[in-house]
């Protein structure tokens, strides 16, 4: 098996295949966009605007859908960045910046 050679035993083929790019827009002003699971429409790729002014950027889990590698910026201008918990959503790892520019680092 090689890697990266375009045929169906290449991991990276399979996903592109099993994927989508687009945008979803719901009732309530949410943006979905990026790269999506064709059968679920869980977003793996890409970017949540919410209508709150919220916004969740990176990588989301793909059963959850919940962020798991990214940055979530918050209405109030506070910014979480780094790795989050695939099943609550939490920060793990990575720091948290405040609007007042006061920053708080999560092992």
């Amino acid at each position: 098996m090689n890697i990266g050679n375009g045929f169906e035993d290449d991991p990276e083929y399979i996903r592109k295949q099993n994927t989508i790019k687009g945008i979803q827009e719901f009732v309530d002003n949410t943006i979905m966009e990026g790269e999506f699971n064709k059968n679920t429409l869980i977003l793996l790729n890409g970017k949540i605007t919410y209508s709150n002014g919220a916004i969740l950027e990176g990588k989301f889990d793909e059963i959850t859908g919940l962020l798991i590698k990214g940055k979530i910026t918050f209405p109030n201008g506070d910014i979480k960045k780094g790795i989050f918990n695939r099943k609550t959503g939490r920060l793990v790892k990575g720091k948290i910046i405040f609007k007042s520019g006061n920053i708080k680092y999560v092992p």
